[in-house]
């Protein structure tokens, strides 16, 4: 599960590409589940569905492919209406699955609660600082302080979720490994990528 949609960038060349790579290589089949949370990106990503079908049945033709409207995570209640949407989801899919791979933290934090009493596990792909991240992307700009501060606690608090309820965790570094190890339930992993050489190589 992402809250991405289907841009024709990252997702693709990466979420895409490994989950068909793993589903051609047998060593594991993963359905996607890709929640959009504006009506803009939803719109834009019914366009990509039909390609990202079609690469992953290639690969292999039991691969599920999904797209739903979710909510910004910004929005008043949004958190219960995405983990509303990641249990439907599993619900309609009794038996299917054996974890949940969730990439981000607050992908991870929704399916969190979702999973728990069930016999499902939790795969936490942390794929950076997320708080530190949003505190450079946000230093100058016209936002409060106070509400920056905010959010960035509230993001640290996803992280920190993830953390206490993932099985496994992956992550794109050993300092960022070595950051969230404290507070871990899991096991860690440190795959730094997992991008095709083909498409991501240096010339």
């Amino acid at each position: 599960i992402f809250f991405e949609g289907f841009p024709p960038t990252v997702v693709r060349s990466q979420v895409v590409a490994l989950a068909a790579w793993l589903a051609r290589e047998k060593i594991v089949l993963l359905d996607v589940l890709s929640v959009a949370c504006t009506p803009e990106l939803y719109r834009s990503s019914l366009e990509q569905l039909p390609g990202v079908r079609e690469v992953l049945s290639d690969a292999n033709p039991d691969v599920e492919v999904s797209l739903v409207r979710g909510k910004r995570p910004v929005m008043p209640g949004a958190g219960m209406w995405n983990r509303h949407v990641l249990r439907r989801h599993l619900s309609r899919r009794a038996g299917r699955y054996g974890l949940v791979h969730a990439r981000t933290d607050y992908a991870a934090s929704i399916a969190a609660p979702v999973l728990r009493g069930q016999s499902m596990d939790l795969v936490w792909d942390c794929r950076g600082d997320a708080a530190a991240e949003f505190e450079l992307r946000t230093e100058n700009t016209s936002m409060p302080a106070v509400l920056r501060k905010a959010r960035s606690r509230s993001i640290a608090d996803q992280g920190a979720h993830a953390a206490r309820a993932c099985r496994h965790a992956i992550f794109v570094s050993t300092p960022l490994r070595d950051q969230w190890a404290p507070r871990l339930a899991g096991t860690p992993h440190v795959i730094p990528t997992v991008a095709d050489d083909t498409v991501f190589f240096f010339d």
